[in-house]
C-alpha cells in the first residue's frame, strides 16, 4: 500500500467530522418516506410547468453527460446493446441518459414516487420502451434479474456506512457477468457547489463525507481488487476532466481529486464468479 493512504485516509476522517460538526446529518430519518416527499414534489412541479429539473438545468444536464461520457467509455466506448441496471435509480435521469444511447437499462429503487417520476421523465423522453422499472432494495440481491454488462450508481453511496455500501457493491458485481463492470459515484461535499448548498439548507441530509481513498477502500472490501479511478464535474467535459487530472497527477499523484470536482467515481471489471466468492469468503474469516 502507499505509505500516503493512511494518512489520506485519517486526514479524511478529520475532514469528515467538521463537515459533520458543521451540517449534522438527518439522524432518525426514514429514507424511503424522505425521498418519496421529494421525488412527488419534483414529479409535481413537472407535470405542473412542463420543465424537467434534471433535463432542463444545464449544469445537470452536463454533468449527467459527461456522467453518460465516463461510462460508455468503461464498456469499451460504446452502450449500444448493453444491459445495464442503475441500483438506486432516485429520477433515473442518468439511466435514460444510458438508454438514449441505445443500452437496455433496468432500474432499481426501494421508492414508490422514485419510480413515478422516473417513468414520467421517460415517457416524456420517449425512452419508456428501453427501460424496465425495479422495485426494490438496492442493497439486496437481484441475481433473478439475469447478468448485466454494467451496473452502477451515482449518489448513493455516500448514504451508507463504507460496511454497508461495500454489501451493495457485492450484490452489483453479482449481477453483471464476468469481465462486467461496476461503477460508482459520490459527490464531493467539498466543492464550492455543494458547500454553498449546504449552507444555505444549513443541512447535508444523510450523506457522508467520501474521499476517492475511500471509496476506493469500499471497492475493496466488496471484493473487487483493482479499482479505477476518475473525477467528473458539472461545468466542464470528460475530456476536459481528464486533461487537467493527467497533468496534475504527474505532479502530485490523486491531487487531481481537488474540491473543484462536482463527483469521485471508481470502477472496477467484475472477476470471475469463483474468485468473488473465495474473496468475500475469506473477508468473513
Amino acid at each position: 500500500m502507499n505509505a500516503s493512504i493512511p494518512i489520506l485516509l485519517r486526514a479524511h476522517d478529520v475532514v469528515g467530522a467538521c463537515i459533520d460538526r458543521a451540517f449534522p446529518p438527518s439522524a432518525g430519518t426514514d429514507e424511503i418516506r424522505r425521498w418519496d416527499t421529494f421525488w412527488r414534489a419534483r414529479r409535481e412541479t413537472a407535470e405542473r410547468t412542463g420543465i424537467i429539473y434534471e433535463h432542463h438545468t444545464p449544469v445537470k444536464k452536463l454533468l449527467y453527460e459527461n456522467l453518460t461520457d465516463s461510462l460508455e467509455a468503461c464498456v469499451g466506448g460504446s452502450l449500444l446493446g448493453c444491459r445495464v441496471a442503475e441500483f438506486g435509480s432516485g429520477s433515473g435521469y442518468a439511466g435514460l441518459c444510458v438508454a438514449a444511447r441505445g443500452a437496455h437499462v433496468v432500474m432499481i429503487d426501494a421508492g414508490e414516487e422514485a419510480v413515478r417520476y422516473s417513468r414520467f421523465v421517460a415517457e416524456c423522453l420517449g425512452l419508456a420502451d428501453r427501460i424496465a422499472w425495479v422495485r426494490a432494495d438496492a442493497q439486496l440481491p437481484v441475481a433473478a434479474l439475469g447478468a448485466f454488462d454494467l451496473c452502477f450508481n451515482s449518489g448513493v453511496v455516500e448514504h451508507y456506512p463504507p460496511e454497508v455500501a461495500s454489501t451493495m457493491l457485492k450484490h452489483m458485481a453479482a449481477a453483471v457477468r464476468p469481465g462486467g463492470i461496476v461503477w460508482a459515484a459520490v459527490p464531493n461535499l467539498v466543492s464550492p457547489l455543494l458547500l454553498y448548498r449546504m449552507m444555505r439548507s444549513r443541512s447535508k441530509g444523510t450523506e457522508r463525507f467520501y474521499t476517492p481513498w475511500l471509496l476506493r477502500r469500499v471497492f475493496r472490501m466488496a471484493g473487487l481488487p483493482r479499482v479505477n479511478a476518475g473525477c467528473l464535474n458539472a461545468f466542464v467535459s470528460v475530456e476536459a476532466s481528464e486533461l487537467v487530472q493527467r497533468v496534475v497527477a504527474r505532479v502530485r499523484p490523486q491531487r487531481w481529486a481537488c474540491c473543484l470536482s462536482s463527483l469521485f467515481y471508481c470502477w472496477a471489471v467484475a472477476p470471475e464468479r469463483s474468485s468473488l466468492c473465495s474473496r468475500n469468503l475469506s473477508s468473513l474469516s
